[in-house]
């Protein structure tokens, strides 16, 4: 990656953390996770009615809360699973509350939807991460029929450029306490 691109990214990463760390993550987390929940839910209905694996993440305090949300899907029915991180850029998976699981890439290939974290998005679907290339390089083993959402705090999600070079990927669309944005359609599964 050329340096002024990374030095681009790490630079606007600082600001949204520094923005989540001290303004974002202060506000009514009980009602901003009980928003997403139910998004979320309402998303999973929409795309597997009946049921199907949900892959999401366990936030950390400065992130938009997905406990809740982790919740209501399983308490639904939805096969939710969480990431490992294994290094190298490779992420393993397991369900919600089993920490000792392991699934393999394959649990994730077979999701039905994805809720992927980040720091913001564009209008283009272009998403900025942590800065692993983790969920870049999970999102492209995905079928491009599998919608993935990023979730974020409703204010990371506008008019900004995220700088992007060709082994980022582009998401579908955006989850916030606000609701659903869908950026672009996924391709309709076979």
């Amino acid at each position: 990656m050329p340096d002024d691109l990374t030095a681009q990214k790490r630079t606007l990463r600082v600001a949204l953390r520094d923005r989540r760390r001290s303004e974002l993550a202060e506000r009514d987390r009980p009602e901003v996770a009980r928003r997403l929940a139910d998004h979320a839910l309402a998303l999973a209905r929409e795309i597997v009615p009946d049921g199907g694996r949900v892959t999401s993440y366990e936030s950390f305090w400065w992130e938009p809360p997905t406990e809740a949300m982790l919740t209501a899907l399983t308490d639904a029915g939805y096969d939710v699973i969480v990431p490992v991180t294994l290094g190298h850029h490779q992420l393993d998976w397991r369900h919600v509350g089993l920490p000792d699981e392991r699934l393999g890439g394959a649990a994730f290939a077979a999701a039905d939807l994805v809720l992927s974290p980040g720091m913001t998005v564009d209008r283009t679907g272009m998403r900025l991460g942590q800065g692993g290339g983790y969920y870049d390089t999970a999102i492209a083993t995905l079928p491009a029929s599998t919608p993935v959402v990023t979730v974020l705090f409703d204010e990371e999600y506008d008019d900004r450029v995220v700088p992007h070079d060709d082994r980022d990927r582009r998401v579908h669309g955006v989850l916030t306490a606000s609701g659903m944005r869908w950026l672009q359609r996924p391709e309709p599964r076979a």
